[in-house]
Formats: C-alpha cells, structure tokens, sequence
C-alpha cells in the first residue's frame, strides 16, 4: 500500500516530467507559429522581395541583411531563396531592419513602408553616401545625421549622430564604427575607421581611427595600431 508520502513524492515526479515535456514543446510550438507568420508576411513583401533581388544596388542590400544573420542564428545566405527566406523573415520580426531598407529606397522606401510600417522611433539620414553592411541594433530611440557613413557602420538603441546648434554641422562616420546604447556624437566630428564608441559616451571632438572612447565628454580609453585594425 503506498503511504501518503510515497504518493506525493510520485506525483511531484510526475509533474516535473510533465513540465519538462511541455517545456520541450513550447520552444516548437513558437517555432512553427513564427514561420507560420512569417509565411503570411510574404504577401505584403512581394514588392520589396523583388526590389531585393532587382535592384541596382543589391549589393549594398545583400551586405546590409547579412549583418542580420547573428540575430537569426543561421548562416550567412549563399543561394537567392535562402536570403529571401532570411529577409522575409527579418523583416517580419526586426522592424528596425525595415528601416535600414526603407532608407536606401528614398521615395520608394517611403511608399513600400506603407506594406510593412518601419519602427517610427528611429530616424536615419545621411546627406551624401552610407556604405554597405548598415546595422542597426534594436534601434528604439535612435536617430542618425550624419554628412556622411562608411561601410559596417553599427548602432545600438537610445543613441544620437547629428546636429548641435544648427542643421549644417553634423559628423563623418569612417568604417567599422560601433556606437553603443545611449551614446551621442554631435557636430562637425570626424569619427575615424575601426573606432568603438562606449555605451552613454558624448562624442563632440574628432576621434582617430582605432580608437575606443568612453564618457562625457570622451575620452579615448585604448588605441589600436594600424596592425591591430580588422
């Protein structure tokens, strides 16, 4: 005869197996509801699915979304159809992606927004020319002027690039740069290649590459030498 103890004890065993079964299974169940969404936004994204396969400057847009692929936990697409799958599924799930794409449409960009609506508390601008590989991390509370943005350019939520007292004066951005959360650059900067911007740092003198700054104002914290740059 099994005492009340004994049955408590198989009962909490029970239930533990329970949990860990259904724990096994949400992850699958989110999974496929994802997908299934996902397939669902391909409708509204024909238009911008054939803009990324026709476009003239593809391959800015190709470099673009393969920034996105850590987010995705995929590889880096080789064949058309798994770049479609990776940008439809980009842009369904990371509406500050659709920004990064609607910004190198102009006009286009603003009627394709129309379909998929872009995040509206992130601005991005550039008055002359952004490189390929623009990432833009989360993305809530950003806003970008900058004269002009190099290539692997990365910045992360609630940061700043633009004007101080008029809407002249705003900074040039070299390659591989990442600004982190919260971090502000203002005025007619020169911000250098391989330079790393510390989270909630304000950037209001020329940086040079291979530089990582930090604080307010900031200062540089390390310098890389032109060997040690990616």
């Amino acid at each position: 005869m099994i005492t009340p103890k004994e049955l408590g004890a198989q009962l909490a065993v029970e239930k533990s197996c329970s949990e860990m079964s259904h724990s096994r299974k949400k992850p699958l169940i989110i999974r496929v509801s994802k997908v299934g969404v996902a397939a669902l936004s391909c409708v509204r994204l024909l238009p911008h699915i054939a803009l990324l396969l026709l476009s003239p400057s593809r391959e800015i847009l190709w470099s673009d979304l393969d920034r996105y692929v850590e987010f995705c936990e995929v590889r880096r697409p080789e064949a058309a159809l798994e770049r479609v799958v990776l940008f439809v599924w980009v842009m369904t799930y990371l509406p500050e992606y659709r920004n990064v794409f609607y910004f190198r449409h102009k006009i286009l960009g603003h009627l394709l927004a129309l379909l998929c609506p872009p995040m509206k508390s992130l601005a991005l601008l550039a008055k002359k020319t952004c490189g390929p590989g623009l990432l833009v991390h989360h993305g809530f509370g950003t806003s970008v002027s900058a004269e002009e943005i190099g290539a692997n350019f990365s910045i992360k939520q609630l940061a700043t690039v633009g004007y101080v007292n008029n809407s002249t004066d705003c900074p040039r951005i070299g390659n591989n740069v990442s600004i982190g959360v919260g971090a502000r650059v203002l005025g007619r900067v020169v911000i250098g290649d391989d330079v790393v911007i510390a989270p909630n740092s304000l950037v209001i003198s020329d940086v040079p590459a291979g530089a990582t700054v930090m604080g307010v104002p900031s200062k540089i914290v390390s310098q890389r030498s032109p060997a040690g740059r990616n």
